[in-house]
């Protein structure tokens, strides 16, 4: 947990520059102290973002080590209300990037197992591809269920992984020619 106390700080400090940036800004009229203003805007803005992408990329490291670890939070999980509330965490880097992002399902679909690294497991899914598909592409994330199986995909229209990767590619994540 400190690399979170550590990370939280760090965002608080730069939301405070940038609050003390936009302050400065709109309260004096000198034309310098406007544009150091605007620079310290700029950078503060800069910080902020690297700080949410290192608490994301921070998570993203962890996560895998925390369920190999076997945290013991299997439950049930209502897979229909998860996929729900990811589109809906994913809709701003759809809308920013033009992509249409959407959801297929025919039949609700609820899993055992563990929530966290269900929902991990799709957000980074869902990451990806909204990440390499090309704007005014398409993204969906569709749920089918059957009597006996479940199946969660990522549906896009980016590039997809070149053949030469996806023989090599396997369950850890290792790259081709690691073990």
């Amino acid at each position: 947990m400190k690399h979170k106390t550590i990370l939280a700080a760090i965002a608080i400090l730069s939301a405070t520059a940038v609050g003390g940036a936009y302050a400065a800004k709109s309260a004096d009229n000198d034309a310098l102290a406007i544009a150091n203003a605007k620079v310290s805007l700029t950078h503060a803005e800069s910080l902020e973002s690297m700080c949410e992408r290192a608490q994301q990329l921070t998570e993203q490291l962890l996560s895998p080590a925390k369920t190999q670890a076997g945290t013991g939070d299997d439950s049930q999980i209502d897979v229909s209300s998860m996929a729900r509330e990811l589109i809906a965490e994913c809709v701003p880097v759809a809308e920013a990037r033009q992509i249409d992002l959407g959801r297929e399902e025919a039949t609700p679909l609820s899993l055992y197992g563990s929530p966290h690294a269900l929902h991990l497991i799709i957000r980074n899914a869902l990451d990806n591809a909204l990440k390499e598909t090309q704007p005014r592409g398409e993204v969906t994330l569709r749920l089918c269920a059957s009597s006996d199986h479940a199946v969660i995909e990522v549906i896009d229209n980016g590039p997809g992984i070149p053949d030469a990767e996806r023989a090599c590619s396997t369950r850890s994540g290792r790259p081709c020619g690691h073990s």
